[in-house]
């Protein structure tokens, strides 16, 4: 990837959710879309059921060559957390140079 690409999908993901009194965690890892592979993680704590929380997330992007982007922080704009599963916007550069602009909803199984 060598320049901003706009891209919609949906995809078949493994996604393992898990949640105590005080944590909610929720992830997945090497889901294929469009010749990439996509990996995210979420921590939520303290946790108190569903809301908005400012968590820390991390999203992995890779491709045949290896890393395209990764970045892992506390988004600007609250994760969303559901009774479901919850969704996350992130909009910022990796350590390894590259932005990633991305919203990822998920539902857990």
């Amino acid at each position: 990837m060598t320049s901003p690409v706009a891209e919609n999908w949906t995809a078949d993901a493994k996604v393992t959710c898990a949640q105590t009194a005080v944590l909610y965690l929720a992830s997945a890892d090497n889901t294929e879309v469009a010749g990439y592979n996509h990996s995210f993680a979420v921590r939520v704590a303290p946790y108190r059921g569903p809301g908005s929380y400012h968590a820390l997330v991390t999203l992995t992007v890779t491709g045949t060559q290896g890393g395209i982007a990764s970045v892992s922080g506390v988004p600007a704009e609250p994760v969303t957390i559901t009774s479901s599963g919850g969704t996350f916007m992130i909009d910022q550069t990796g350590s390894d140079g590259q932005p990633l602009d991305a919203t990822v909803t998920w539902t857990c199984p």
